[in-house]
């Protein structure tokens, strides 16, 4: 048996209890990631950031007190491609009432020069070759090719892809001999300017020192390339 008193103790407890219950409303997901995701692009266009939202995370439904609501996105403290938290105010009548930070998959949009036809090794691009795209990176090449004049008049040291981001690494400088290539060896020696003919044994570009083979006597001594079919031995 409760007594009076009990009584009494127990309705006021229920009564404060009614009266400190707070009606709820719940934000869909789905519908706030696609005004979150609006909200940010528009602040990094306004920074001029060249970063694209590629897709935002919000794990659930976000469950705030009745009334009008309204959401402020700031922009992340690190403006780069990547995973960065976005941080997001929600107001309830002009009140905030959550701070949350919401994860985005942000892209980097740069343009760039590619190559409109697929190159095989060794293949010199020429000035026709190149056009420019805008493309988004989650990550950014450290060596990637962002002038034009970068790439032309090099030579592929692999097999490119056309309509791609351009890697430095991809290209050389041309080749100027060829391995198993005849080549004119120039040598000065007492003032004399010689010239003989030789048989490359590698590749080789301008400023490489080669091995170089004597097609008579089959005697092979090292040559620095210093022009298209051409290499020169130091006669001193």
């Amino acid at each position: 048996m409760i007594s009076r008193a009990g009584r009494t103790i127990l309705m006021l407890l229920t009564t404060y209890f009614s009266l400190t219950v707070v009606s709820a409303q719940v934000l869909d997901k789905t519908a706030m990631v696609r005004s979150v995701t609006r909200d940010l692009q528009q602040l990094l266009d306004r920074e001029q950031s060249g970063i694209a939202v590629q897709r935002l995370f919000l794990p659930q439904d976000v469950k705030v007190p009745d009334g009008e609501v309204t959401w402020v996105v700031d922009l992340p403290k690190q403006m780069d491609a990547g995973r960065q938290a976005v941080p997001v105010a929600i107001y309830v009548n002009g009140e905030v009432v959550r701070e949350m930070a919401v994860v985005a998959e942000l892209e980097r949009r740069l343009k760039v020069p590619v190559v409109q036809r697929t190159l095989k090794r060794n293949d010199v691009v020429a000035a026709s070759d190149v056009s420019w795209e805008t493309v988004s990176f989650r990550k950014v090449p450290e060596d990637l090719i962002t002038e034009a004049d970068a790439v032309v008049g090099k030579a592929a040291t692999r097999m490119v892809t056309a309509n791609r981001p351009l890697q430095a690494g991809w290209f050389n400088t041309p080749l100027a001999v060829g391995r198993g290539e005849k080549v004119t060896v120039l040598m000065e020696m007492a003032g004399l300017h010689i010239r003989a003919l030789g048989v490359a044994d590698a590749e080789g570009r301008v400023g490489e020192f080669i091995q170089v083979r004597n097609p008579d006597s089959q005697v092979r001594f090292a040559a620095k390339v210093v022009g298209p079919g051409e290499v020169r031995v130091d006669g001193r």
